[in-house]
């Protein structure tokens, strides 16, 4: 059985020699597994790129590398190695390449999705989140619950699936562009839930490295997976949000006029206010719907360039 395990790399030139070595030897257990791993260099502008060329000079068989010409984001890294693993493995593995992913866990996923066969994705354990990143994620959890959207800020960009799985995948026009991991949920109604521990980095960054642009882009891209269920959705909580605004209005209008009283008018007056507010909201969320149509088209133009390093070999 073929393994490519993916690991998209920025700036990790002090992480990924120990990584390396210690992926080497967790899948050194398993006799019946013939691993590789798949170094993307996303544009890094450290050392990153000369140590996964010296890392597949020593290991020739077990280690190659993709480079993009430039800092494209995680989710275009994760893309272009899978779509080239999955034309060289049975199994393609995501993980991190800063540490904070084990290869013990690994293995527990590669045993399961051998059983099950389905998609395998690690739930973090005892993970706590930032403070500015908790807020967001459950923001963002909130927004997905009313509008009917699946969405489990639990889950690590750390999974497993077969190659047809991965095809799959990358098949779909946000492949590349969205968040990976609910791109794979949104295809796979039913996939095996592997309990990991998320560690420190290995270079003791604890800073994030998500800056709070990237995270809201990730939330909106996150909700327009599925932009017919969205509109869908929100249509309909906007309607019943005009329906209860213009029914309060006229209600106290008219209430007002039979009274003799003229002050229901400004009450109709606000709720006509708010339900062009409302309107007008729709408008911007579908506006970044087609902004980032728009942005897909430019990413995928931007394409090619790339350099490699051990692909002319054969599994």
């Amino acid at each position: 059985m073929r393994l490519v395990v993916v690991l998209p790399c920025f700036n990790e030139e002090g992480t990924l020699d120990s990584i390396v070595r210690s992926l080497r030897q967790a899948v050194e257990s398993r006799r019946d597994v013939q691993a590789t791993l798949l170094l993307i260099d996303d544009g890094s502008f450290d050392a990153t790129w000369a140590l996964i060329q010296s890392l597949h000079r020593e290991f020739p068989y077990f280690v190659s590398g993709i480079r993009l010409p430039q800092n494209r984001g995680k989710a275009v890294a994760q893309a272009t190695g899978i779509r080239v693993a999955c034309e060289r493995a049975d199994l393609v593995a995501v993980m991190d390449a800063d540490g904070q992913h084990a290869p013990a866990d690994l293995l527990g996923m590669v045993n399961a999705i051998v059983s099950r066969n389905k998609p395998q994705i690690g739930v973090r354990q005892d993970y706590k989140r930032r403070s500015l990143s908790g807020i967001g994620a459950a923001g963002l959890a909130l927004t997905c619950r009313l509008l009917g959207i699946e969405y489990d800020s639990r889950l690590a960009e750390f999974f497993v699936v077969t190659a047809s799985q991965g095809r799959r995948l990358s098949s779909s026009p946000w492949f590349g562009i969205a968040p990976i991991v609910p791109l794979l949920v949104s295809q796979s109604a039913d996939f095996g839930r592997q309990p990991v521990i998320i560690g420190p980095r290995l270079s003791g960054d604890s800073e994030s490295r998500w800056p709070l642009s990237t995270l809201i882009q990730k939330g909106l891209l996150h909700v327009f997976l599925d932009p017919w269920n969205l509109v869908f959705r929100a249509s309909i909580i906007v309607l019943a949000m005009i329906l209860s605004l213009g029914t309060y209005g006229l209600v106290v209008g008219v209430t007002s006029v039979i009274n003799g009283s003229f002050l229901g008018i400004g009450s109709i007056i606000v709720s006509l206010t708010a339900m062009f507010m409302i309107v007008a909201v729709l408008l911007v969320c579908i506006l970044g719907l087609v902004a980032t149509q728009l942005g897909r088209i430019n990413l995928t133009a931007g394409a090619g360039g790339e350099s490699s390093v051990g692909l002319d070999h054969d599994l």
